[in-house]
């Protein structure tokens, strides 16, 4: 009969001062995961204070717990600290976007500048180019004189709508963008009900009534395409979103105007106290 002899490796021995290096070590790698919110559950960095998403203030555990409970921490799994981790980077990515993209800027900025700028400019040139044209052909076609009328009530309808959208952009009021969403998707409506109503006057001559139908099927098909844009823009742009946040979470602090978590006790942009809503 043969006798295998197993060779075991000796325990290691553990001093109390290595077992305290590394409790300390895990103490510092906990106080580097994120701090969730109560009250919207995002994660937040450890030292912050309030809440990146919706101000609310932030309740650090770490920061009451007693050096005795500190002192014996129980150990945190790697896989834990790595998802905490990467919530913390996501969290400070999110915060640097919110940063970034706040404010009536780049592509916002110049909607802003089409609604009320360079949009009423080319449409009040167009309805001078049709007036000059028209004013000469109504004394014998009355007909064009009509087509006049139609043009000029749409055009300063769609005008004085498009300064007031894009003011209420400007002043981010929060209703602003869905203010001007309706307006993107009932400009090519109002332009089919003007085109309708200019193709039913009677009394142009065929050739002039062929023409204005080549027109307006352009011109309708380049007002979808912008509105189409734009819409999407104002669905899908990460400034709108954090430009425009919502009234009933939100109010703004009546010292530096920022706008901050409706439930906060201090402003964390100024410190000033605020008056729950």
């Amino acid at each position: 009969m043969r006798v295998v002899l197993i060779a075991q490796k000796p325990f290691k021995t553990v001093t109390f001062c290595e077992a305290n290096d590394v409790r300390h070590q895990l103490n510092e790698m906990d106080k580097q995961v994120s701090n969730f919110c109560t009250q919207c559950g995002k994660p937040n960095e450890a030292s912050s204070k309030f809440c990146f998403n919706c101000g609310a203030p932030l309740v650090n555990p770490l920061a009451t717990e007693s050096p005795q409970k500190t002192s014996s921490h129980i150990f945190t799994p790697p896989t834990q600290i790595a998802e905490r981790t990467q919530a913390n980077l996501e969290t400070t990515k999110i915060t640097a976007d919110v940063l970034k993209f706040t404010g009536v800027g780049g592509w916002l900025r110049f909607l802003v500048i089409v609604l009320m700028v360079l949009g009423p400019l080319f449409a009040l040139g167009t309805l001078g180019n049709l007036q000059i044209e028209f004013k000469a052909l109504e004394s014998r076609l009355p007909a064009f004189g009509q087509l006049l009328d139609i043009a000029l009530a749409f055009t300063f309808l769609q005008v004085l709508w498009s300064i007031v959208v894009g003011y209420r952009l400007a002043k981010k009021y929060h209703d602003a963008p869905s203010l001007a969403k309706w307006f993107f998707i009932l400009t090519p409506v109002l332009f089919i009900v003007q085109s309708l109503l200019m193709l039913s006057v009677t009394g142009l001559p065929r050739e002039s009534a062929n023409a204005m139908k080549g027109t307006l099927v352009l011109e309708f098909f380049k007002t979808v395409m912008s509105s189409l844009i734009w819409y999407l823009y104002l669905v899908r742009s990460k400034r709108v979103r954090y430009t425009y946040p919502d009234p009933i979470t939100h109010v703004h602090c009546p010292d530096c105007r920022q706008l901050v978590y409706s439930q906060s006790a201090t402003c964390p942009h100024c410190r000033a106290k605020l008056i729950p809503q």
